[in-house]
């Protein structure tokens, strides 16, 4: 009867008992929910894809991952606990797969209780293709530029090709990848600098990943000076003949390095007749002599030859003499016609 009677009493009114019930398990969990603490990580996510397939699209590099436990322990737990995992392994074909996101938890997290946790995105929308490796090869890529009057005449990277494997898709469209930047600023010499490649797809991992060396030659630049309208000097002439005719003046190009040009000085340079080969008056075809100091050298002439009237230096002094007599004689006749002219002018003037 009593049994009769509590059944009786619990099925009366139960639906708003069950109400109840359920509101009580309800407000019970969220006080205990609400007695949690919460603490959200960027976790860095982990691809493991050592099968036949890679992925061909971009894959977030981090996920969000939310850890809820009592406020004594929230302390104690740190991202170092929490790995996060992309598994591709069991995928064989090439096409478009929701990937679930995996988590590993540190043995010490695992003990904590309770613990609830949570990734943000659960699921990831990957693109898989067929993996593949190639050689292409590395080319140095420089910033700044080497000293004035200088440049960069050849480069070497070793080693000069490098392994990449990756998705099909975007390795076989590679054609060369680059070092990262060898900074020439002011140089003047060559040089060797170990460096690593510049930022490569991340899709594709190149091998090895060690330094590549990379050799800048520098060397000076080459240039050129012209000198217009120089007279040369007359040398090597016996002291008993002189020239009798002007020498054109002549127009040359010099050659040379850049720094050896900007530092070139008026002594640096000459222009000479050699009347070595003179040994009796006449006209000669006499050779110009350009000299330049090593390491210049003269690239343009305008003349090779000149044309050069020597005479007797006594002639030359006898025909000076003659000139000057002559010079002398004109005076004086010219001063007696004068004398003459005045003599008459004065008799003119008596007269009348």
């Amino acid at each position: 009867m009593n049994i009769k009677k509590l059944i009786e009493k619990i099925s009366d009114n139960w639906a708003a008992k069950i109400i109840c019930f359920a509101l009580a398990i309800f407000i019970y969990i969220f006080h205990q929910v609400a007695l949690l603490d919460k603490k959200t990580f960027s976790v860095p996510l982990k691809v493991e894809s050592e099968g036949l397939l890679t992925p061909s699209s971009q894959i977030p590099p981090y996920v969000k991952v939310s850890v809820r436990t009592k406020s004594d322990s929230i302390s104690a737990v740190s991202s170092a606990g929490i790995k996060a995992y992309l598994y591709l392994e069991e995928y064989t074909e090439p096409g478009i797969y929701s990937v679930p996101v995996s988590l590993k938890l540190s043995s010490d997290l695992m003990l904590v209780e309770p613990l609830e946790i949570s990734v943000k995105p659960e699921i990831l929308r990957v693109e898989l293709d067929e993996k593949i490796q190639k050689y292409i090869p590395v080319e140095p890529s420089v910033s700044g530029e080497v000293e004035k009057g200088y440049k960069i005449s050849a480069m070497e990277v070793v080693p000069s090709t490098v392994k990449v494997v990756g998705p099909s898709r975007i390795v076989n469209k590679m054609k060369r990848v680059y070092t990262a930047k060898v900074n020439v600023k002011g140089a003047a010499t060559g040089f060797m600098q170990e460096v690593s490649l510049d930022d490569v797809n991340h899709l594709v991992k190149p091998l090895p990943e060690s330094a590549f060396k990379v050799t800048v030659v520098v060397e000076p630049e080459q240039g050129e000076m012209k000198f217009e309208n120089v007279m040369p000097s007359i040398v090597n002439l016996n002291p008993l003949f002189l020239v009798e005719n002007t020498v054109p003046a002549v127009t040359f190009t010099v050659g040379g390095t850049v720094p050896v040009l900007d530092k070139i000085k008026p002594d640096d340079v000459s222009v000479c007749i050699d009347c070595i080969s003179v040994e009796a008056p006449g006209v000669y075809e006499l050779p110009v002599v350009y000299s330049v100091q090593p390491p210049l050298s003269v690239t343009e002439k305008s003349l090779e030859t000149v044309s050069v009237t020597v005479i007797e230096a006594s002639v030359m002094q006898e025909e000076t003499e003659a000139e000057e007599d002559g010079s002398s004689e004109a005076e004086a006749e010219g001063e007696g016609v004068k004398e003459m002219e005045d003599a008459a002018a004065e008799l003119h003037e008596e007269r009348r």
